[in-house]
């Protein structure tokens, strides 16, 4: 048992800028994925919002890069297809890596 970890199997969660956390059972996944993605859209929206500002979108453009700015479900649809399209790809002309 680590030393955060007390007789019952609970883990105490410290961020310092937030202080302590309530305890939580070590074996409760779901708590802390919710937390990470609450932080994950949070930080989605903010890069919307600046992928949006004309600023970013012209600076973005003339260095090559078109700005997307998309959900995450978005992203894993785009994903999933570009994976579906080169691993056809892959097949059907045979690549290998060296």
């Amino acid at each position: 048992m680590s030393a955060k970890q007390n007789q019952v199997g609970q883990v105490k969660s410290r961020i310092p800028s937030r202080g302590v956390k309530p305890d939580f059972p070590a074996t409760d996944f779901e708590i802390r994925q919710a937390s990470w993605l609450a932080e994950i859209d949070r930080i989605n929206q903010a890069l919307r919002i600046a992928l949006n500002q004309e600023f970013t979108k012209t600076k973005l453009l003339q260095s090559g890069t078109e700005p997307v700015g998309s959900s995450s479900e978005e992203l894993g649809l785009v994903l999933k297809n570009d994976l579906a399209k080169w691993t056809k790809l892959i097949k059907e002309k045979n690549i290998t890596a060296e």
